[in-house]
Formats: structure tokens, sequence, C-alpha cells
């Protein structure tokens, strides 16, 4: 089948970013390779101040947004955004660099991609060119069912974080995976 996506779903600020780095560990435990992004945010005096992007194949980290100004980065909404990590995002999510991968991860497929923007153009082309890729999607509830008819998902797991303990859902992940690549020709 193609386009076997998981969605990670939550509310917003419901820990959606730390449950998927929590089934990361669980997946590569079993074997799992994946390759992406992680969106971690950093708290300064109760408010969300910024978000380091991950490349999750190397670990490296880069900032992604903060609050505050900072010259030459694109105002959205709250935060200031860094034109370098957005290329580092892009990289890690070229197909290039993917398709030896069993599993990529977008945390998170939201507004911005709705949009056109963000990773919208990565997700496009790996739903394309690489239609049996797994990803694991990061998503708020409310936007599941636009992401799932914008992007044209058949097949998806969903995984909402206050029903599952991280060990479920990597188990849930894994059959759902392996079941993906049984059906690949």
């Amino acid at each position: 089948m193609k386009n076997k996506t998981i969605l990670i779903i939550g509310e917003q600020g419901s820990g959606k970013t730390i449950f998927l780095k929590e089934i990361t560990k669980y997946l590569r435990l079993n074997g799992i390779t994946i390759y992406g992004i992680l969106a971690e945010g950093f708290w300064l005096n109760g408010i969300r101040d910024r978000y380091e992007l991950v490349d999750l194949s190397t670990n490296d980290r880069i900032i992604f947004c903060q609050m505050n100004f900072h010259r030459g980065w694109e105002k959205i909404k709250h935060f200031y955004v860094n034109p370098t990590a957005v290329r580092f995002g892009e990289k890690a999510l070229h197909l290039q660099n993917i398709s030896e991968h069993h599993l990529i991860a977008i945390d998170e497929i939201g507004p911005f991609e709705l949009q056109g923007k963000g990773w919208s153009q990565a997700v496009a082309k790996i739903i394309t060119e690489s239609p049996h890729q797994s990803m694991i999607w990061v998503v708020r509830r409310k936007l599941v069912d636009i992401v799932v008819n914008h992007f044209n998902i058949k097949s998806s797991l969903d995984i909402d974080v206050e029903k599952y303990d991280a060990s479920e859902a990597a188990i849930k992940i894994v059959h759902f995976i392996s079941v993906n690549n049984q059906g690949k020709n």
C-alpha cells in the first residue's frame, strides 16, 4: 500500500514531541532506522521561548525559531524563524538522505504545511517520489483530518498521546511498518 503514515496526535502543548522522542528510542531498540526532524520546545518563565530543530540521524541541532528578534529572520506569529534552520530541516528531509531508512519522522505537520510552507514541499516529494516510504508525523488533533486530506494519505496509524504510552505505540508502529514492507512491489 502507498502512503502509509503514522500520526502522533495530541493537543498543542500536550507532549507530542516528547512522546515522539520516546518512541524513537524504542524503535531504535527494535532495529528501526529513523531519519527526519524533531522540533524541541524550550520554556523560559512559563512561556515557550524557542524551538530547536534536531536531525534525528545525527542528533545535530540548530535554533529553529525564537521569540526574541533576530536580524534576517522572518517573523511568523510570535516567533522569528531562522532561515539556516529551514535549510537544515529541508536537507534532513531530502529524498537522497532518506532512501535507505526505514522511517522518516517529521515534527510537525501543521498550519504552515497546509499553506504550502514549512516542510510541505519535502513531504509532497516524499509521497510522490517514494510512495512506500513509511513516515511518522506529529499533528495537532484539530488538524488531523485536514492534514490527511491535504496530503491524500491513504493509510495511517493514528496514535493519540493521551491513549498510549511510548512502548505500546512503538509495538504498533513496528507491526504497521512490517505490514507496509510486505506490501512493497
